[in-house]
């Protein structure tokens, strides 16, 4: 059964799950966030391991140098 909302109350949002962090997306925002991750090419070369691992070690995080989830997670995380 499906019931329409009450007069002067808005629908509640869809719960919609985010959007998973791509490698591009972690070098532009490493970048933007003043860690060379080079050229936001989809690749981890040498430039974009660096960043990670210092990324990681400012956050606490084991320092990979690898897109991991709890890297993606800091990379997400509202500042």
């Amino acid at each position: 059964m499906v019931t329409a909302p009450l007069p002067g109350r808005p629908e509640p949002a869809p719960v919609v799950a985010p959007a998973r962090l791509t490698l591009r997306d972690a070098q532009t925002r490493l970048n933007g966030m003043g860690y060379d991750a080079g050229p936001a090419d989809g690749v981890v070369g040498r430039r974009t391991a660096a960043a990670l691992r210092a990324f990681q070690r400012d956050h606490g995080l084991p320092d990979s140098g690898r897109l991991d989830e709890a890297t993606r997670q800091a990379l997400t995380a509202p500042r």
